[in-house]
């Protein structure tokens, strides 16, 4: 089991670092990255157009790229945890569903009520509990003891899940600001230059300073895909998990499967006595 979870995890962290690695490639490709011109080390090179290397681009602020840097480390990291952590098998498995609804049928609550508080690690695990443990209330009490436990844990896990949006917000914020710092560092030192050295450093300062926003864009946006495919991957799941909770519900007031299975036992003996009967009196 730990193998077949690291290999998933190892999967899942490829591709997000294939699909973060693509958009830093194409946002490269946009900036038309090419060898530095040694005649303009830091700027346009005159003969070709080319912008300065996305390595240039990246030392202009190396203080506030290096936090927006962090930023897409720690955005990475947290889109494999959802993508292994929230999904049907890691919330509302299979085995753990059917298992307790074999005890609710057979009217074994204590001992589902015990099976729910094992898997404790299970999403749905404390649903089900509480809903069972209300085994001998009414229905609408069931299904608003579920709705109430349910709402508490789907609060805590979209509280986990915002920190994604949380990072595609700061990421451009930061971005800002280190432009903002490079803007006042250009014009605070324009007046100790000339007028000729003035314009080339004010030119530069400027787009050195572009260039935080520019890194904190594409966190940005790789950031709000990782959220919005994890936030369908969860809302799927916590569907999966409300059908368990009704039809665990609905299955604490029906017949138990024992009841069950002796009245289908006894309307075929009743058949074949009759049956029988007929044949008897031909």
């Amino acid at each position: 089991m730990p193998h077949a979870v690291f290999r998933f995890l190892t999967r899942r962290a490829s591709t997000a670092l294939c699909m973060v690695a693509c958009t830093l490639l194409l946002a490269a490709f946009a900036l038309g990255q090419s060898t530095v011109s040694p005649t303009s080390p830091g700027g346009i090179d005159p003969t070709t157009g080319a912008l300065p290397s996305f390595a240039f681009l990246f030392g202009t602020s190396p203080v506030i790229n290096s936090l927006i840097a962090a930023l897409s480390v720690l955005s990475v990291m947290l889109f494999v945890y959802f993508l292994a952590t929230i999904n049907r098998n890691a919330m509302v498995p299979s085995s753990f569903i059917d298992e307790v609804n074999k005890m609710v049928l057979a009217r074994r609550s204590d001992e589902a009520v015990r099976y729910c508080r094992d898997h404790r690690r299970v999403f749905a695990a404390s649903v089900l509990q509480r809903c069972v443990e209300n085994a001998g209330k009414s229905q609408s009490i069931i299904m608003e003891v579920v709705q109430s436990e349910g709402q508490r844990r789907s609060d805590l896990l979209w509280s986990r899940i915002n920190y994604l949006a949380e990072i595609a917000a700061v990421a451009p914020m930061l971005g800002l600001l280190g432009t903002v710092l490079g803007m006042m560092k250009a014009f605070f030192v324009l007046p100790s230059q000339d007028i000729s050295v003035n314009s080339r450093a004010l030119i530069s300062a400027i787009g050195g300073a572009m260039t935080t926003t520019f890194f904190g864009l594409i966190v940005a946006i790789i950031t709000v895909v990782f959220y919005t495919i994890i936030r369908s991957r969860a809302t799927q799941a916590l569907a999966e998990v409300e059908h368990a909770a009704n039809t665990i519900a609905d299955h604490i007031h029906s017949p138990p499967t024992a009841s069950i299975s002796a009245s289908a036992v006894d309307a075929r003996h009743h058949e074949a006595s009759r049956a029988s009967n007929m044949g008897d009196a031909r």
